[in-house]
């Protein structure tokens, strides 16, 4: 149980660094969708290459497999798109801030569609990641219908994808395997869009291209398979609760990085979302959500 939430915790901590990557390869000439198709392209010879020789295990997978593949995909490759959409119509604070009511979303889906009973601690830590997360929310920020729709569209992606991982069966699959696959497909549907749409950019100087790969290895190698290795280790519901410490990630990086001052509006919201962080650490402590395989990611 403690590696589960070591797991999900390293992984918000690494997708917390996302702003910080986009923002250096946004100022190389990079957009959204490049940086989008080169996460997922990017990382597949890494995967690969642990799949084929770390693990020594076969990539053969069922039909049946390879369609719920798809499905996840279709959520893996959509949450980022959308959300960095959103970006082009509200400020992204607000779009965080939307965005982050998917463990809201996942705590509801296991409820209504899982029959999974809801206590009182999973609501109190659901109540307390929302109010910390809208303290992050800047009064007096505005945007347009659409903006608000994609952000959201995006954390109701992400719901799919964290209950669908978790409730399909691709949870016992070795996940540097399934994250070589979900990968494969993304970049695929991806590309396909970038072409047709005509905004992949692929002249970039080095230093882009550098980075681009660095944050491939850091989000879709480290971060996507710790967080698949901790979801099916501690549950859906406690896994996207613990994933509000990408947004602490964010702010902790803007006032390193780039000297952002923290409000105390900001302090409640980090103080809000690591009590809910401590109530679940130290809550049930029952068995795992798997008996883990040889071949399941350790």
């Amino acid at each position: 149980m403690k590696k589960g939430f070591s797991l999900v915790i390293l992984s918000a901590v690494l997708f917390g660094t996302m702003p910080f990557f986009a923002k250096q390869i946004y100022g190389m000439g990079g957009n959204s969708l490049t940086l989008c198709f080169h996460r997922f392209c990017l990382s597949i010879p890494f995967l690969y290459l642990i799949v084929r020789y770390k693990y020594k295990i076969s990539l053969k997978i069922t039909g049946r497999e390879f369609r719920k593949i798809l499905v996840l995909s279709l959520c893996c490759a959509g949450t980022p798109l959308l959300l960095f959409q959103s970006y082009r119509y509200i400020p992204s604070g607000m779009a965080t801030t939307i965005h982050f009511v998917y463990p809201i979303l996942v705590l509801l889906g296991c409820v209504v569609f899982y029959r999974e009973r809801l206590t009182v601690k999973k609501s109190v830590c659901a109540a307390l990641c929302l109010l910390g997360i809208l303290f992050f929310y800047t009064p007096g920020e505005s945007g347009s219908p659409a903006g608000v729709a994609l952000a959201f569209a995006s954390g109701v992606t992400y719901a799919l994808y964290v209950l669908y991982y978790s409730k399909s069966g691709l949870a016992e699959m070795n996940t540097f395997k399934l994250s070589f696959y979900l990968s494969l497909v993304s970049s695929a549907g991806i590309l396909a869009g970038a072409v047709l749409s005509g905004k992949i950019v692929y002249e970039m100087p080095p230093q882009a291209w550098l980075l681009s790969v660095l944050f491939a290895f850091i989000v879709s190698v480290v971060a996507t398979v710790s967080f698949q290795a901790g979801t099916a280790r501690i549950g859906p519901e406690k896994s996207s609760m613990l994933s509000t410490f990408e947004p602490l990630t964010s702010i902790a990086a803007g006032v390193v990085l780039f000297s952002e001052p923290v409000t105390p509006r900001t302090a409640f919201g980090i103080a809000c979302i690591l009590c809910a962080v401590i109530l679940l650490a130290y809550g049930d402590r029952s068995s795992n959500k798997l008996t883990f395989t040889d071949e399941t990611v350790h």
